[in-house]
């Protein structure tokens, strides 16, 4: 290959740099292009016209090359993005699937509940059931957590041991506004039902004083499920 075929060559290549910011433009600075022209000032009239009709020529190739890699890069990179967003998405769908609309999950109070009982002398029935649930909550239905499902057959099994069982029903809630499944009690109270939180540790235990309006709505409660959490449990 020609000497000036080379030179042309090398001084395709310096336009292109020059032209897509691949270099800092200043040919003054850049060694390579001070050693292309040094090489170039020793060649005659011909030799020159023959350097620059071959790097007008090499620069069209080469540009056209260069801009399909750029273009092929973007569009790796775009699927990159897509493929890696996809699988993003799934994964937090399989996530929420397995986790967030699990009806056993522990959901913390936004109202907050007392760590400790309130301890006095109270002949408040769903209090005095309360204190026993709490002293005697573990894993009834073996899912390996102590949640809100646990809470409430423990409660549905120390009331009917003292009080009436038709007095005490487990609720299931389901508000899919607020991605919430939660499983409770309702106990009846001076002739009226009352809607309970059987995790909570004080006389405060309607469910309107532990959960905020948003998240409880009393007309999204599920009623007649007793047997069925009940069977699920062990005793």
């Amino acid at each position: 290959m020609s000497y000036t075929y080379e030179l042309g060559k090398m001084k395709a290549q310096c336009m292109l740099d020059k032209k897509y910011g691949n270099c800092n433009g200043n040919c003054n600075c850049c060694e390579r292009y001070r050693r292309l022209q040094r090489c170039y000032n020793t060649l005659n009239d011909f030799q020159k016209i023959v350097v620059d009709d071959t790097a007008k020529f090499r620069f069209k190739d080469m540009e056209k090359l260069y801009r399909i890699n750029r273009s092929n890069k973007r569009w790796r990179l775009f699927l990159k993005t897509v493929v890696t967003g996809l699988m993003l998405w799934i994964a937090l769908s399989v996530v929420k699937y397995k986790f967030g609309n699990v009806l056993n999950s522990m959901i913390p109070f936004p109202m907050g509940i007392s760590d400790e009982f309130v301890l006095f002398d109270d002949p408040d029935k769903i209090f005095l059931t309360l204190k026993e649930t709490h002293s005697n909550i573990k894993d009834m239905n073996s899912d390996g957590k102590v949640n809100c499902t646990d809470y409430a057959i423990t409660f549905k099994n120390e009331w009917d041991k003292k009080y009436t069982p038709e007095d005490c029903e487990i609720v299931r809630k389901r508000n899919t506004e607020e991605d919430w499944h939660h499983l409770f009690v309702r106990c009846r109270k001076d002739g009226e039902w009352l809607c309970v939180e059987p995790q909570a540790k004080t006389r405060q235990y309607s469910m309107d004083k532990n959960w905020t309006a948003k998240a409880y709505k009393e007309d999204l409660n599920i009623y007649g499920e007793t047997d069925y959490w009940l069977a699920k449990c062990q005793i």
